[in-house]
């Protein structure tokens, strides 16, 4: 298959859902997470069931990741803009609610020099 593979909506959203499926791909609390080899595994039946290359679906993963942080920062920004709706014409933020945690910063803890543990 080509670089230049063209990804429907209905590829894409496949891919979202085989990638939901591995979590290993994603979630850090998996325990297979940090095996590379069983990633690449993950990626290789992701890629066999699409009827891609790995190194596309890899590429396509990063780019429908990155376009969710996008999307999910803009519908963020504009939820405190007045209107009660937080519209978006991207067809995968909703598939990947799967995420919402893992893309959720962490609450930091102000350093106290003076405070005794």
């Amino acid at each position: 298959m080509s670089c230049q593979q063209l990804w429907d909506r209905e590829k894409s959203l496949t891919l979202i859902k085989l990638y939901e499926q591995h979590s290993l791909l994603w979630n850090p609390w998996e325990e297979s997470y940090k095996m590379k080899n069983k990633r690449n595994d993950s990626l290789k039946v992701i890629a066999t069931e699409i009827g891609a290359d790995v190194e596309v679906v890899k590429n396509k993963i990063d780019s429908l990741l990155s376009q969710y942080r996008w999307e999910k920062k803009i519908a963020e920004s504009k939820s405190g803009m007045g209107s009660d709706e937080k519209k978006t014409q991207w067809l995968g933020l909703k598939h990947f609610a799967f995420l919402n945690d893992k893309f959720t910063p962490r609450p930091t803890y102000a350093f106290n020099p003076n405070k005794k543990s």
